[in-house]
């Protein structure tokens, strides 16, 4: 047997011992001499394992003490077991305000409760009853998870980022399905409440794809790509703005006005609604802030939820766009 062979002989042997439950560690005696290899030999293997299904294997980092030897433990994820050991920590440090969280978890899979014994059952749900009353969710980031084929197409996609891959997409959108061969999976962002894969085909075109509208993923003929492609995109990913921002295009400056009741809003100490939003001036009764964009899209779908007390400055083309839309919109409804 070659080495290359042997390693896998080890690798794959490892693997069934986990999946049987074992936890395993580079210390243990009985399985350095199972396999016939040295504690270090051992290590590295654990190690190369964890490092390339690390969504499938959890690394214990916090040394245990099995044998009187401070030892780092690997083990298959056990999704009810360790689900429950996290949630029975945030139960048990409410003083730090996650009851929110047990009842946002609690919401979404009810099912979660299957790993918890009688004592844990009962203190999840008194807090949940606790918090019901007191916050209520109508935005919820895990919605998209509810559907098994829905979590189940996340999962391939995580990995397909990870190992930097190539597939190709069944995609509808507004009626027409295409066939779109051979895209770079760069990342996959939550915003706007969907989630969204970015993507570029080999002409370097980037495209965000919703998941919602992912018909069917497969296999691309192409290897993976190289890393470089994703630090191509460091800049932008840092300062996405929503699934219209477009990458690698010059910004505009928008000069925006919020006037009377909606000025409060905008205020050098609110909370910002796009990551390029910046605070200007106050002016008597009104805020001027501006806005970078990389075509109207990203903002115009913004600026309308502000009318009619926001106000345009400049650009003059971003002010003549929107009004050419309004004036469609009075235009139609005159029609009825």
């Amino acid at each position: 047997m070659t080495n290359r062979q042997n390693k896998l002989f080890h690798l794959l042997r490892l693997m069934g011992y986990m999946l049987k439950g074992r936890e395993l560690y580079a210390q243990d005696a009985t399985l350095t001499e199972e396999l016939g290899v040295d504690e270090r030999t051992l290590r590295r293997y654990l190690e190369e394992i964890e490092e390339n299904y690390d969504d499938l294997i959890v690394c214990d980092k916090q040394n245990r003490i099995i044998g009187g030897r401070k030892v780092t433990v690997y083990r298959t994820i056990d999704p009810t077991k360790d689900i429950a050991d996290i949630l029975s920590f945030f139960i048990n440090n409410d003083a730090q305000g996650m009851g929110w969280l047990m009842q946002l978890i609690h919401t979404n899979d009810p099912m979660i409760l299957k790993g918890f014994d009688d004592d844990q059952k009962k203190a999840l749900q008194r807090q949940v009853k606790k918090n019901k009353d007191v916050v209520l969710f109508r935005t919820n980031p895990l919605e998209n998870l509810m559907d098994p084929e829905a979590e189940k197409l996340l999962r391939v996609l995580k990995n397909a980022v990870k190992n930097h891959e190539y597939r190709t997409f069944q995609y509808t959108y507004n009626n027409h399905s295409e066939t779109l061969e051979d895209l770079k999976c760069l990342k996959l962002i939550f915003m706007k409440n969907n989630w969204y894969l970015a993507t570029e085909n080999e002409e370097h075109k980037f495209r965000f794809l919703r998941i919602a509208f992912i018909d069917k993923i497969d296999y691309s003929s192409k290897s993976g790509y190289q890393k470089s492609v994703l630090d191509r995109y460091d800049d932008f990913f840092a300062t996405i703005q929503n699934p219209m921002s477009l990458p690698f295009v010059p910004q505009k400056t928008a000069m925006l006005k919020a006037h009377g009741r909606i000025a409060i809003y905008f205020k050098k100490s609110m909370k910002k609604f796009l990551e390029s939003q910046t605070f200007i001036r106050e002016e008597e009764d009104s805020v001027v802030f501006s806005i970078q964009y990389t075509q109207p899209l990203e903002i115009l779908p913004f600026i309308k939820e502000w009318l009619p007390d926001i106000e345009i400055l400049e650009p003059k083309e971003l002010k003549e766009m929107l009004i050419v839309e309004l004036k469609k919109y009075v235009s139609i409804h005159n029609n009825f």
